[in-house]
């Protein structure tokens, strides 16, 4: 669907014929070719133009927001909530991303309980995995001590605080 702004409340329906391969680094956008049925010719070449292209349903999508999304070099993770202030990070497959929010392709089901805020904690790559462990409790494997002593005896109790989950 097409709309101009010189041309208020009016609208073209037409399909996508043809999708550019080439990607522009800068914007992250592909070029897309639209075929409409313009026999006033009203429609002209490199026109500004607000696009809206609807496909077809993906049937059922589990999706999660933005920054729910802890992105790795080699993984994505989304944090669960498992109650009783307890967590655990669960790699995740990610697929297309639209507006604020992220299809989840595997990795988890509907109904999981996602952390959506609060990976700050988290401040850089490379203590990504520590982190992550010791919010799931085994951080008894982890070390930071030149003796093998463990400063995470217990696993992270987090139960008297609110937890906000959309």
């Amino acid at each position: 669907m097409v709309e101009l702004d010189y041309l208020p409340g009016e609208m073209w329906h037409g399909k996508v014929d043809y999708v550019y391969p080439e990607l522009d680094p800068k914007t992250r956008t592909l070029k897309v070719r639209l075929r409409f049925d313009n026999a006033a010719e009203t429609l002209r070449p490199n026109m500004f133009a607000r696009v809206t292209i609807q496909v077809d349903g993906f049937g059922e999508v589990v999706h999660v927001p933005r920054e729910a999304l802890i992105r790795g070099g080699s993984v994505n993770r989304v944090v669960l909530a498992l109650g009783e202030g307890r967590f655990r990070a669960q790699p995740v497959q990610v697929g297309i991303e639209s507006g604020d929010r992220v299809a989840i392709r595997k990795g988890i089901s509907a109904g999981d309980l996602v952390v959506v805020s609060a990976q700050f904690l988290i401040d850089s790559e490379s203590n990504i995995g520590s982190a992550l462990t010791r919010m799931q409790g085994t951080a008894d494997e982890v070390s930071d001590k030149p003796d093998g002593n463990n400063p995470m005896e217990e696993p992270m109790d987090h139960s008297q605080h609110q937890m906000r989950t959309d």
